[in-house]
């Protein structure tokens, strides 16, 4: 009654009472191992979602917020609890709010492409996906932070517009002089 699963009768008599007891006692301790393993679960869970480089939102049926990692806190400067608030309470950007809602409809949207509120020089992919379990669905959308990938992009781009400008202008000094013999 107390919780305490862990803790066993020894003397259980052999009476009707007694046989009562042992079947108790047994579930008892099946129940306390079962909990074990679903805190072991969520603790397991709870560390890689922590560990993760990419933002996780989970939003069960009800458009209410389950569970939300610290980069996903970061990246949409979600302040306060967000479990229990509405999604759209939560993240301030319209285009993600329908990415999440036609993904409660049960649709599979595109990922979308966006800058988080306040901070205009990040760039971040979202991706948002239908989720359903025996006896409830919902949505995850996850979101990934490309900014140091557009700007390895643009450097790229830049490198090559400069070796390229450079490069033509001896290549026409020689064209020149070819032209000339």
């Amino acid at each position: 009654a107390r919780g305490d699963f862990a803790h066993r009768s020894h003397d259980y008599g052999s009476d009707e009472l007694g046989t009562v007891a042992r079947v108790l006692d047994d579930t008892a301790r099946e129940l306390g191992g079962r909990i074990s393993e679903l805190a072991q679960d969520r603790a397991r869970m709870e560390t890689m979602l922590a560990g993760m480089l990419e933002g996780v939102v989970v939003v069960n049926e009800q458009g209410r917020v389950h569970l939300v990692n610290a980069a996903a806190s970061r990246l949409l400067r979600i302040e306060g609890q967000p479990a229990g608030r509405h999604f759209l309470e939560v993240v301030h950007q319209p285009d993600l709010g329908k990415l999440i809602a036609s993904a409660l409809e049960g649709q599979s949207p595109d990922g979308l492409e966006f800058s988080p509120p306040r901070d205009a020089n990040r760039t971040v992919v979202a991706r948002v996906a239908p989720i359903g379990t025996s006896g409830s669905s919902g949505a995850v959308l996850v979101l990934h932070d490309i900014t140091d990938l557009r700007q390895a992009d643009r450097i790229r781009r830049d490198f090559v517009a400069n070796v390229s400008h450079e490069l033509r202008t001896p290549l026409t000094a020689i064209q020149g002089y070819v032209e000339a013999l």
